[in-house]
């Protein structure tokens, strides 16, 4: 377990909507890069305290066909890397096709999503090309923030993932060459999620 500061771990007691849209290309069962994927997920969430009155957590991966909510915004623990270390998906769609799932379905102040704490989409890529600008300036307007992170992806998809998060520095910090890498990703990750909770 990663040992985080003590203002972090306080800070991240606070109350925010988090979704993790994970945009993974060619991953199944037995992709260790997928798992990767799915334990980074389960330990930020582990440190971020999904609770009733607290963090609400949900999570959406895009498939062959569309973006699938896993499940919307709610307080139970995630578990991801059992719920979803089966999951089959090929290639995926757009990433704009996903924003606009993700603020149709899941950011709407109803069913979990809550009007009174900060709104936050954690979009982790993997291997693919990256789209959906537009659609991020859109969401970021609604006061969506938008964290990138990069997991094995190419340096066109990084440039893109600048444009799509809400803070290019921040979009900087949070690349990784190898997924089996993920845990170096943990504190910076963390801690941006933690500011979050300060910047709204």
């Amino acid at each position: 377990m990663i040992d985080l500061c003590g203002r972090c771990a306080a800070e991240c007691l606070r109350a925010m909507d988090v979704a993790f849209l994970l945009h993974c290309s060619d991953a199944d069962v037995n992709d260790d890069a997928w798992n990767s994927t799915l334990h980074l997920v389960d330990e930020v969430v582990s440190h971020i305290h999904p609770r009733s009155g607290g963090t609400h957590v949900a999570v959406a991966i895009t498939g062959l066909q569309d973006t699938t909510i896993i499940r919307t915004l709610d307080y139970r623990p995630l578990f991801a890397t059992k719920n979803l270390s089966t999951a089959r998906f090929g290639q995926g769609h757009s990433i704009s096709r996903s924003l606009n799932t993700m603020k149709r379905s899941v950011f709407t102040n109803k069913e979990g999503d809550r009007a009174e704490v900060p709104d936050v989409l954690v979009l982790v890529v993997r291997g693919v090309g990256v789209d959906g600008v537009e659609v991020a300036a859109s969401l970021k307007a609604d006061g969506i923030r938008i964290i990138t992170v990069a997991m094995e992806t190419n340096e066109q998809s990084l440039n893109q993932l600048r444009k799509l998060a809400s803070s290019d520095e921040d979009a900087q910090r949070l690349v990784v060459a190898r997924a089996e890498q993920y845990r170096v990703l943990l504190p910076t990750l963390i801690d941006v999620l933690c500011r979050t909770t300060d910047s709204g």
